[in-house]
């Protein structure tokens, strides 16, 4: 017989991420707003821009790590 092993899987991540997210998100929206209103943009283009500008830093590291 081994030892038992503990394996809690994903839901410590799940259940630490999800609050972070959330927390993140709610402040990002909220810093958008009034930046919202004050541009010339249409909504849908603000908030893709936006997205995508929040994301790139993400996604470039990412694509700087899978090359190596």
């Amino acid at each position: 017989m081994g030892t038992p092993r503990r394996n809690d899987g994903v839901l410590p991540w799940v259940m630490l991420a999800t609050p972070v997210l959330i927390l993140f998100g709610l402040i990002w929206w909220l810093a958008n707003w009034p930046l919202r209103r004050r541009t010339p943009l249409t909504p849908g283009t603000y908030w893709l821009l936006s997205a995508a500008a929040t994301a790139l830093p993400t996604f470039t590291l990412v694509m700087i790590s899978a090359g190596n």
